[in-house]
């Protein structure tokens, strides 16, 4: 509020003798100030006239402003209500950039922690991942890691940022006369308070030289504390936010290296036995292979023919043995026939870490490395048993022309049994000289043992012990 210079004084002194002046302080007008009561003046005195009175007096009355400001200097702290309204929007910022720092630090805390443990889940998860993936939450963590998701600290921070702009837009206002004009019209602002009388008070402010320079540095001080609060606060979600990102991409990539590592090793193992289970495969194929050809069947396959050790050969050579014997397989022993069910598991598992979701199978168990037909065998040794009864029939019926069929067919069955079993012990001792002669004619001078001794030998009958009465002879095993 501001008290008016009266030049009525100087009029009253001019009356006439008789005359009363009207009054003897200063007049009092409103300066806008809201509550509508009048500001301390610097000296007691009457109210000041009303807008109207002052309207019917004229502007002419208000002749000498100097005078006006230097009896209103101090009448009204205008410095510190603006103030008032500068500490008010500082400690709004103050407040909200606290709220935002404590949201920031809140959020990245854990969110550095979680990253900074990255390795240890890592580590379980790549240590037994059937058991680890069997929990779904766990699965999301490790995908969170491998794709590099991360939390986002930061707060929308633009409210604080208009009020550190207003702190400085009013620092600078409170520099030149029509800054301060802004603050006044900002500060006491109403319907009633008039462009004029914010020009007056503007002018008593800066008259109040010791209150304007405080407001000045007051507001100073706000403008420089809000924007160092706000630029504290983005370097705090930047650092956070740094951090965090360096964190997320070093956890990214030891989560993809890890679970691909893994893959790359479990696969390159089931590889490297699929090769060695093929070769074991083909060794053990040719190692029966040279087998039959050297005449000898394996035990395996004798049984499987249902033959008896020492079973006598007719004759079949090791050629005709091979030519039996064939691979179970001729394509490639693969990685997924040679894999566990175990291991099944493990690769799923790495699947769904690496968000692949395959799903493996175990493979079953694989055959035996090699095919013998022993069909063919026991056909074979059919035939060559009746080619050596007829062949030994014909010999038997020139040397033996009156013998009777029926006796006939029982010695010839009593020499193929002995060839059966490989000895001739209970044979009658004319046979047995049958047996033994075509080996021991050393002379050559009888034609039916020379046919005998040449059929035995296209049968597989190399020669005869009368010692131990054991055939020479080939056997299959």
């Amino acid at each position: 509020m501001a008290t008016v210079y009266d030049p009525t004084q100087e009029e009253e002194e001019q009356t006439t003798p008789g005359e009363q002046p009207v009054t003897s302080g200063p007049t009092t007008i409103s300066s806008g100030v809201p509550g509508g009561a009048p500001a301390p003046t610097s000296g007691g005195g009457r109210t000041a006239p009303s807008p109207t009175d002052t309207a019917q007096k004229g502007s002419g009355r208000f002749t000498n402003l100097q005078k006006y400001l230097q009896a209103n200097v101090g009448a009204a702290d205008y410095a510190g209500r603006i103030g008032e309204g500068i500490e008010e929007t500082r400690g709004k910022l103050q407040r909200g950039v606290e709220e935002a720092r404590a949201g920031v630090e809140a959020a990245a805390q854990p969110e550095i922690q979680r990253l900074q443990g990255a390795q240890g889940t890592i580590q379980q998860a790549l240590a037994d991942p059937t058991q680890y993936t069997a929990d779904p939450t766990r699965v999301q963590q490790f995908q969170q890691l491998r794709t590099g998701q991360t939390a986002d600290v930061g707060r929308d921070i633009s409210e604080q940022q208009r009020q550190a702009q207003r702190l400085g837009e009013q620092a600078a206002l409170t520099g030149t006369e029509a800054g301060r004009y802004q603050l006044l019209r900002q500060t006491f602002g109403s319907p009633t308070y008039s462009r004029g009388q914010a020009g007056l008070d503007q002018l008593l402010l800066q008259g109040q030289t010791g209150q304007l320079r405080n407001l000045q540095q007051t507001a100073q001080q706000a403008a420089q504390a809000g924007q160092t609060g706000v630029e504290d606060l983005q370097q705090l979600m930047t650092g956070y936010q740094q951090q965090i990102g360096q964190l997320g991409t070093a956890a990214q990539e030891a989560a993809q290296t890890g679970v691909t590592g893994a893959q790359t090793g479990l696969q390159e193992t089931l590889a490297q036995r699929a090769q060695e289970t093929a070769a074991g495969r083909q060794a053990e194929y040719e190692a029966t292979r040279q087998a039959l050809l050297g005449g000898g069947l394996p035990t395996e396959i004798a049984q499987q023919a249902g033959l008896q050790p020492g079973q006598f050969a007719y004759g079949i050579s090791g050629e005709e043995l091979a030519s039996y014997l064939s691979p179970y397989s001729t394509g490639p022993v693969t990685a997924q026939q040679v894999t566990t069910p175990e291991e099944a598991a493990r690769l799923t598992a790495l699947s769904q870490l690496a968000g692949q979701d395959q799903t493996f199978t175990a493979g079953e168990a694989l055959p035996g490395a090699v095919q013998f037909d022993v069909g063919q065998l026991q056909s074979a040794l059919g035939t060559k048993r009746e080619g050596f009864k007829q062949d030994l029939a014909a010999i038997h019926t020139a040397m033996y022309p009156n013998m009777r069929p029926e006796v006939r067919e029982q010695h010839l069955q009593t020499i193929t049994d002995a060839l059966e079993t490989g000895t001739g012990a209970g044979v009658r001792k004319d046979f047995e000289k049958l047996l033994t002669n075509p080996f021991n004619d050393p002379y050559g001078t009888n034609p039916y043992l020379e046919q005998l001794r040449q059929m035995y030998g296209q049968y597989g009958v190399t020669g005869y012990d009368p010692t131990t009465k054991q055939l020479t002879r080939q056997v299959l095993g």
